[in-house]
């Protein structure tokens, strides 16, 4: 059994700043991580310009970046799937500022990966990103507040479900992944159990509830767009057990784990 993982925090990070935060959000070797007190808290994207074109932050998927007094950085998603928003925790990265110079590195970027640092600014409520002709600009917020702005009520999903891909117990050629970091995906073709998997097909979890959301999606020539139609499948799940005796149940099917 082949299992494929597949991760889109390219196309977050291509969402939320127009195709520049990964130039400027990488690692480097240098000063001790951490400082740059003005910056701890949490910010959303507001603004990117590049090109001489400025772009605000997409409707339909936002990141909140939380700086933290230790040096760390947690990334965080909030994606709308119909009329619900679902957060997704990207993870753990960590920044280093000297002067009026920052650099991050992501949760999955490479270890010892080296790059030039980037100017930064905050100004107010608002901290710039400044790099190789471009800006991007975040907009400090409190997250609670933040998500209670989202217009419809916002999911998370539960982190077991990422944990693993899982197979059939009465077929191992079925299968079954959650992507639980930068995004809400869920792939395989065990799915078709459920729902016609012909497009893109995202999910949350809502109590003892899973949500399939089947999506019909235009992403555009630049990685821009967003879902218009949706269909929602809601299974009743339930998660047993600890490591290799850990067995998920859907709608009475059960699924064991498998690591990726």
């Amino acid at each position: 059994m082949k299992i494929f993982t597949v991760t889109n925090l390219a196309r977050v990070l291509l969402l939320m700043s127009a195709a520049v935060l990964a130039v400027g959000l990488v690692g480097c070797q240098g000063d001790e991580e951490g400082g740059g007190g003005d910056l701890v808290g949490d910010w959303t994207g507001y603004s990117t310009t590049y090109g001489g074109e400025t772009r605000y932050a997409d409707e339909y998927m936002k990141m909140v970046l939380s700086f933290r007094a230790s040096g760390e950085l947690e990334f965080i998603v909030f994606e709308k799937i119909g009329n619900v928003w679902v957060e997704a925790f990207i993870g753990v990265g960590t920044y280093r500022v000297s002067g009026s110079m920052i650099s991050i590195k992501l949760p999955s970027g490479p270890s010892g990966e080296e790059d030039e640092d980037v100017q930064y600014r905050v100004s107010g409520n608002y901290f710039t990103l400044i790099g190789h002709g471009y800006e991007t600009t975040y907009k400090r917020v409190n997250i609670a507040e933040f998500k209670r702005s989202l217009d419809g009520p916002v999911y998370t999903n539960d982190p077991k479900l990422s944990s693993f891909a899982w197979y059939s117990q009465d077929d191992e050629n079925e299968y079954i992944e959650f992507v639980g970091t930068a995004g809400t995906k869920v792939y395989g073709n065990g799915l078709y159990r459920y729902a016609d998997d012909d497009g893109t097909m995202s999910y949350y979890t809502n109590g003892s509830k899973l949500v399939l959301v089947r999506e019909d999606c235009d992403w555009g020539d630049n990685g821009g767009g967003h879902c218009t139609s949706f269909e929602t499948f809601e299974l009743t799940y339930k998660i047993t057990g600890s490591g290799s005796d850990m067995q998920l149940s859907i709608n009475g099917d059960i699924w064991l784990p498998t690591s990726r």
